[in-house]
């Protein structure tokens, strides 16, 4: 009988008729696009190293107690100071990895495909999720929403978002970080605005000045700073009121030195 048709149907999805192995694949399959991520399994980790530490120790006791060291005695020793060198690497580079939050629905994904052991004991899927990759900034702020939306896909996806998000990409959604493209163009953009806020106020005010207009324009300036603040930077409140002030300080100081 010729199941290539259930089988390609089923691709991606488990279910309880599956065999473990069958689970395994499509599991797999199913979560290749998606940014690989590693358990820690600290307790397991340190259970290793303790038991490797204990055999270690024993064979210095022996050693000690015979004083001789024995071919198989030195084989054994090799072997497991090899294994125990290992083990503090892994434990070390599992450490340094950088930590994720593991969707919910990925976790709930990963308990239906294996439930014969996420339901044993002590949580078995229950750690410290990690990666590899380098986690880029997601953005948090709304000019680089703006620009991730606005700019062409090919600036605004990293490499490696394409890579586990290709269906995003050649769909045309947003990306969830920010490119080192955005990041570099929100900063000239922040930066161009910084430098002009205060500049353009002092040469309306520098043109045929009056008190009355020097007045009215900082007036004005300040509202208009205050709004691309709260609009355009996510700042706090205290963040955006110590800005305002030291702007609207800026221009007084210069209507009261032109005035005079």
């Amino acid at each position: 009988m010729d199941t290539s048709g259930d089988v390609s149907n089923k691709l991606g999805i488990c279910d309880n008729t599956m065999t473990y192995s069958q689970r395994l694949f499509h599991h797999t399959y199913a979560s290749q696009r998606e940014n690989a991520h590693f358990i820690e399994f600290r307790l397991l980790q340190r259970l290793n190293l303790v038991q490797l530490e204990n055999e270690l120790a024993q064979l210095k006791g022996k050693v000690w107690s015979h004083m001789d060291a024995s071919d198989h005695d030195m084989k054994l020793l090799r072997a497991t100071l090899r294994d125990y060198a290992t083990a503090i690497r892994d434990f070390e580079y599992l450490r340094q990895m950088k930590d994720i939050t593991l969707p919910d629905e990925r976790l709930a994904d990963l308990r239906q495909a294996f439930p014969e052991i996420a339901d044993l004991p002590g949580d078995p899927y229950n750690s410290r999720y990690c990666t590899a990759f380098e986690q880029l900034p997601h953005s948090n702020d709304p000019l680089r929403n703006f620009l991730k939306k606005v700019l062409p896909r090919q600036l605004t996806y990293t490499k490696a978002e394409i890579s586990y998000r290709t269906d995003e990409y050649l769909s045309g959604v947003s990306p969830e970080s920010i490119s080192p493209s955005v990041d570099r163009l929100a900063r000239f953009v922040l930066g161009v605005v910084g430098g002009a806020a205060p500049v353009i106020p002092m040469l309306i005010m520098s043109i045929n000045s009056t008190q009355a207009k020097s007045l009215t324009t900082t007036s004005v300036a300040v509202v208009f700073f205050a709004i691309a603040m709260a609009a355009g930077m996510r700042a706090t409140n205290a963040e955006t009121l110590a800005a305002t002030a030291a702007y609207a300080a800026v221009l007084v100081v210069f209507v009261g030195t032109s005035g005079s």
